[in-house]
């Protein structure tokens, strides 16, 4: 056993017992004869809280002993240390990509999320920093030190004396004792902004408004260290988690989102690259029914470079913008549906010249605008399912003729032509 750290509670140990097992063994200070109050406080706010949550990015208690002056904490180790501790060292940061940190961002609020939202009492960790957040051998997020956690009981007045790190403290606190989640909030706006910057953001905190001017130009916030994000992905990831961040240190505390908006809101709109799952297969079915949670974000254009899909479906997820012109290029696909999205905007022209199309399902988005009447040359189409959008104008004569066509809900839709 060795000595891997230190700090303002005292000591941390790695230990490796005969099975091969790796803890780490947190050591409280303590004075000759007593445990100083604050540690023993911080001992059972630790031990409190760890024995009531249960989450994949909250760190595990294994255990605990106290006698006499002698008091422990055994956690389960985490081997790449700190967060704060790979920001700080030029090779580890370079390894932390755009990728890693991006799941490093959500992994910590969906921590935060289940404690503030699905525990009773909530628990509020009080400290969030990126000394705070652990990674293991994965780069896996995991939330610790508890010691000034706090649970919020309906019966009492949540009042508590000031805690947390310098840099992340909620601006409120500098006026009230009145401790919320809207704390943890703020804190996590902050380490956000650390992760996607590479160092702690300092002043730029207190001007908020000079931080939304610098975050209309992205690579002038992001950290130098790390190439440019390039993915379609990436593009849209990180513009989203530097606005959440923005939100999340509004001064007002009533202004800032819970955090369980905040993880759905990551967990949704940052989801797998579609064109990198859909290279190289003839059948791209990502649709609600089939995942764990829902996609959200922009169908990408690349997806039009994978010439062997003959199905796209992705009904029922969060997707938006623009169905992407380069769905034109894939002259096998026969059917595409993304029904129950939020996509705007118009059907390209181009779809017209897919001749093996035979059944289209866009219902339930908000699209747009007339349907092309190059739609009128596709042979094949049997069904064309555009119900519940925005649509007006007249449909084109030979569009599906002898098939079957849904149409109903759709505003100024005017002139519609029989079979």
């Amino acid at each position: 056993m060795y000595c891997i750290g230190v700090g303002g509670s005292g000591k941390v140990y790695k230990a490796e017992i005969e099975d091969g097992n790796v803890f780490a063994i947190k050591k409280l200070n303590s004075q000759a004869n007593d445990l100083e109050i604050d540690s023993i406080k911080s001992f059972c706010n630790e031990i409190a809280a760890l024995t009531e949550l249960r989450h994949r990015n909250i760190v595990k208690l294994h255990g605990f002993c106290a006698q006499g002056r002698h008091t422990f904490l055994v956690y389960k180790f985490m081997e790449k240390g700190s967060l704060a501790e790979i920001l700080s060292n030029e090779k580890e940061a370079g390894e932390l990509d755009w990728e890693k940190r991006s799941r490093v961002i959500k992994g910590v609020a969906h921590a935060l999320s289940y404690m503030h939202h699905d525990r009773v009492p909530p628990v509020i960790h009080r400290d969030i920093s990126s000394k705070n957040v652990l990674l293991d051998t994965d780069l896996e997020a995991h939330v610790s030190d508890f010691g000034t956690a706090k649970f919020l009981k309906p019966d009492s007045s949540n009042w508590t004396a000031a805690a947390g790190t310098y840099g992340y403290i909620a601006p409120e606190l500098a006026y009230t004792m009145a401790v919320t989640e809207k704390c943890d909030v703020y804190c996590f706006g902050v380490l956000v902004l650390e992760i996607l910057m590479g160092r702690h953001p300092g002043e730029l905190i207190s001007d908020i408004n000079s931080l939304r001017d610098r975050s209309a130009d992205l690579k002038t916030m992001l950290d130098p260290r790390l190439s440019p994000p390039l993915t379609p992905k990436l593009t849209h990831e990180l513009p989203l988690m530097l606005n959440i961040a923005l939100s999340c240190l509004h001064f007002n505390p009533e202004s800032r989102p819970p955090m369980r908006a905040v993880s759905q809101r990551l967990e949704m709109e940052t989801g797998p690259d579609l064109y990198s799952v859909c290279v190289g297969v003839g059948s791209l079915v990502l649709t609600r029914f089939g995942l764990y949670s829902q996609l959200g974000g922009r169908i990408p254009e690349e997806i039009g470079n994978s010439k062997l899909l003959t199905l796209i479906a992705l009904d029922g997820n969060l997707l938006t913008g623009p169905i992407p012109a380069s769905l034109g290029n894939l002259s096998s696909l026969s059917i595409p549906r993304a029904a129950v999205n939020q996509l705007t905007g118009q059907i390209p022209a181009n779809i017209g010249t897919l001749n093996n199309l035979t059944d289209v399902r866009l219902f339930a988005n908000k699209l747009n605008g007339l349907v092309p009447e190059e739609l009128g040359n596709l042979s094949s189409l049997t069904v064309l399912h555009l119900a519940e959008n925005n649509f007006y104008g007249h449909l084109p004569q030979e569009v599906c003729r002898g098939g079957t066509i849904y149409l109903a809900e759709n505003n100024y839709f005017c002139i519609i032509h029989n079979h």
